[in-house]
């Protein structure tokens, strides 16, 4: 999340000073930026399970709670999530 909001933070700023004075003065590499804008647009394993489980969550009109399905969902996946 922090990286979104340094990114747009970023672009509005650029027009006003260079972006190696704004790495510089928020404490930033550069190259942390580059790694945060291209990660940017790609959805993490974790926030995929978190649609299913809230889409499973509606599709059963809120009956059962997060972590409920959570568990359900990571029986059906086989597998342990990483929090």
């Amino acid at each position: 999340m922090f990286g979104q909001a340094f990114i747009a933070l970023v672009e509005e700023l650029k027009d006003w000073m260079s972006i190696q004075d704004i790495y510089m003065h928020l404490g930033v590499a550069r190259s942390t930026y580059y790694y945060w804008k291209k990660e940017s647009g790609k959805v993490s394993e974790k926030e995929k399970r978190n649609q299913a489980i809230g889409e499973a969550s509606k599709a059963h009109k809120f009956r059962y709670s997060f972590g409920k399905l959570h568990r359900y969902y990571r029986e059906l996946a086989g597998k342990q999530f990483k929090e």
